[in-house]
């Protein structure tokens, strides 16, 4: 069990039982276990094994934890079988958008409008023509953008608006 995994096993424990317990592991990790043991004694077959995958989510409903269960199989049989739990932390992004932009770059309502025409993929002609704009207008635009946002490429405002490399993801 990896640091990450002691941290999630700990948030699981102080949902269910009201405390952390640091090291322990939750009984949801050990549920899982025992519904993996189960399913492998039935199926005779360790062919059959790769097939066992149970997931579900658990602990806190604002900040969920995802557990997956595998089988891995061994050809000696049950005895020599592994079982695999994954834990993963469930984050809820918000979808970036031109106006997070605006608000994070400081862009005007016209910037804010061009960014939004870049993340539809339209072009320089087709941003002009959807905000009744003239192409060289549309490409001063895009040069101020590039300014404030300090990147040299339109593709860097794409990049900037849509990755983590702001406060826009959440």
């Amino acid at each position: 069990m990896n640091r990450e995994a002691r941290t999630l096993c700990g948030h699981i424990n102080r949902v269910e039982q009201g405390k952390a317990a640091t090291g322990v592991l939750a009984p949801e990790i050990t549920k899982l276990y025992d519904q993996i043991t189960t399913i492998l004694r039935i199926w005779a077959a360790p062919k059959d094994w790769e097939e066992i995958k149970i997931a579900y989510i658990t602990g806190d409903p604002k900040q969920p934890v995802l557990l997956t269960g595998f089988a891995i199989p061994h050809s000696r049989g049950i005895k020599d079988a592994r079982i695999l739990i994954l834990m993963e932390k469930i984050v809820q992004r918000k979808a970036p958008t031109a106006s997070a932009a605006k608000d994070h770059f400081k862009l005007t309502a016209r910037e804010q409008a061009v960014v939004h025409a870049l993340l539809k993929g339209l072009t320089n002609k087709e941003i002009a023509r959807e905000l009744g704009i003239t192409e060289q207008t549309t490409k001063d635009h895009i040069k101020r953008i590039m300014k404030k946002i300090k990147v040299s490429t339109r593709t860097g405002i794409l990049a900037r608006v849509l990755t983590g490399d702001h406060d826009f993801v959440t």
